[in-house]
């Protein structure tokens, strides 16, 4: 099955300004009118129809929309749209049969089964995946101009200089007189009739994925992403405020997303705040949208996104408000740091049904943690039940609890039962500050942060890893090497899976990139892929020669 995506695009010709329509994915294009040929890299193609393709997904069946681009190749008219391939006679425009035109892919073209128009057709060159990923199928494609609507032979022209008859063959547009041996350029009256220019005819990029199927797309843009989680299958789930309220009524939606950026499950039931967090127990898969503004956890299916129950400051003792982070142990337990008047610092525990425990085995409920000194990183101690300010906290896939400075100055690592192993105390040699961070099967700890060292202006975000050995070793990111990949220059959150995958994201769906363990990206959505080769590619490359710049006159 396929989802098709109609294209109208035209820009100018550079050497003559003439009208240039792109009437397929070709990497030149022939001007009709001064015979220029135009290179059309790949570059171009991800430039004008990455975002396009992308938001087309979204689109309903029929929409479409237009765009008057201006890019480093040019300006650009697009009309772009959700339409299933059709018939290009505009008399007849009946749709193709996906099975038809799976099966004529080798053959060049498909015939309209009610008006017999041949419409050529041809399996998406290798470079369209730079493009969209699931780029499969080219229909409708109309490279070459129509036939001449009078044979050359029979046009008359006659020279300029001295009169005599000048027969054309249709192919060069500057002759020369046999006569008078004068050189001229056949007018552009005569020329149309013998080379018709073409029009802007309207083709298909055909993705091999059945957007029907699913409960959406991931959307080109959000009014804010708030929170993300890894489900236990490893896909994303993600939670946003959208551009507008929609059928719900409210802006909040919460979705599961697949590889291809399509959705398994759109929930847009469950209110919340732009400050929430997405979290994913150990104990059981379950998932949890944790609200700060009015302090409830809901749980959701894994598997429909359906709220499955409530955890209400209103009728239980878990209270999220003012919270400063969250996590799930391996028995279900919820534990919350909050730094508000009522809970200052404090770092407490409750059971699956929101009951207020014990924060550590072996102790007793701490009423007013106000009572207990507040320590400072180098004076933390075992089972504490207040941490220091900025810390947040982690809970490991080994049962470890984790607590870090979102500062990027020390690093504690506490067993199950509440012992403390060991503080570590970073520096700023490596990162300036931390987002976000998960801890490996192995026990080690996976963080996301900004760089101490800049690149250009900016600290650039960067995944850095906590080994056993105690040092904290940058391993993704843009100042590893000239070529590194990047996170984008606003990478927020970070949710990852025992194995050592992770996701990371900013504020909007253009920053959502996946990674596998050994940091190899797996998913990029179609948001970013625009965003990289365009702005992003840009700002980066000019850091980087700035960076080369400084370098040099420090030699």
């Amino acid at each position: 099955m396929f989802t098709g995506i109609a294209i109208e695009l035209s820009t100018s010709c550079p050497r003559c300004k003439g009208a240039l329509p792109l009437n397929g994915a070709s990497e030149s294009v022939l001007c009709d009118a001064c015979r220029t040929v135009t290179p059309t890299p790949v570059e171009l193609w991800k430039t004008v129809l990455a975002s396009a393709l992308g938001e087309a997904i979204t689109m309903q069946p029929e929409e479409g929309r237009t765009s008057a681009m201006f890019t480093p190749h040019g300006k650009f008219d697009l009309l772009y749209g959700r339409l299933d391939a059709r018939c290009t006679n505009k008399d007849c425009k009946a749709p193709f049969d996906p099975a038809q035109i799976a099966s004529r892919l080798s053959a060049g073209s498909i015939s309209c089964a009610r008006c017999q128009t041949a419409v050529a057709l041809r399996a998406a060159p290798p470079w369209m995946r730079e493009v969209h990923p699931n780029a499969a199928v080219l229909l409708g494609e109309a490279m070459a101009a129509s036939a001449p609507s009078e044979n050359p032979a029979s046009v008359r022209f006659h020279c300029y200089h001295c009169g005599a008859g000048m027969p054309l063959d249709g192919k060069e547009r500057t002759v020369r007189c046999e006569y008078c041996r004068q050189s001229l350029v056949v007018p552009d009256e005569i020329w149309v009739r013998v080379n018709p220019v073409r029009k802007v005819e309207r083709w298909w990029v055909l993705l091999d994925i059945d957007v029907a199927r699913a409960a959406g797309a991931l959307p080109q843009s959000v009014s804010s992403l708030c929170a993300i989680t890894v489900e236990a299958g490893g896909n994303l789930v993600l939670a946003w405020h959208s551009d507008d309220d929609g059928d719900a009524g409210h802006p909040c939606r919460i979705a599961l997303a697949r590889r291809d950026g399509l959705l398994t499950w759109l929930q847009s039931g469950v209110e919340f705040s732009e400050y929430c967090r997405l979290v994913t127990s150990p104990n059981d898969g379950s998932l949890w949208i944790v609200d700060k503004s009015e302090g409830f956890a809901r749980q959701l299916h894994a598997q429909t996104g359906e709220p499955v129950r409530t955890l209400s400051p209103k009728k239980t003792a878990f209270d999220a408000t003012e919270f400063n982070d969250v996590a799930i142990d391996w028995d279900g337990s919820f534990l919350l740091f909050r730094s508000d008047d009522v809970a200052s610092y404090a770092l407490r525990r409750f059971a699956p049904d929101g009951s207020r425990i014990p924060t550590w085995p072996g102790q007793k409920i701490v009423r007013d943690e106000s009572d207990v000194d507040l320590p400072e990183w180098t004076s933390l101690r075992s089972k504490p039940v207040r941490l220091p300010s900025g810390a947040r906290i982690v809970v490991g896939w080994d049962g470890a609890f984790w607590t870090y400075d979102s500062h990027g100055s020390h690093v504690a690592k506490f067993a199950r039962d509440g012992s403390l192993l060991g503080v570590l105390a970073l520096g700023s040699r490596v990162l300036r500050s931390i987002h976000g961070a998960f801890a490996r099967r192995d026990g080690a700890l996976i963080v996301l942060g900004d760089a101490t060292q800049p690149l250009g202006e900016s600290h650039w975000p960067h995944v850095a890893v906590l080994g056993a050995d105690g040092a904290l070793r940058l391993t993704l990111g843009p100042n590893l090497a000239p070529e590194a990949l990047s996170l984008g220059s606003h990478a927020e959150f970070l949710a990852g899976m025992p194995d050592g995958s992770f996701f990371v994201t900013g504020r909007d769906t253009d920053a959502v990139r996946g990674f596998d363990a050994e940091g190899r990206r797996v998913f990029t959505s179609s948001a970013t892929r625009a965003l990289e080769t365009g702005y992003l590619a840009e700002t980066l490359a000019k850091a980087r020669r700035g960076k080369r710049l400084a370098a040099d006159r420090e030699r």
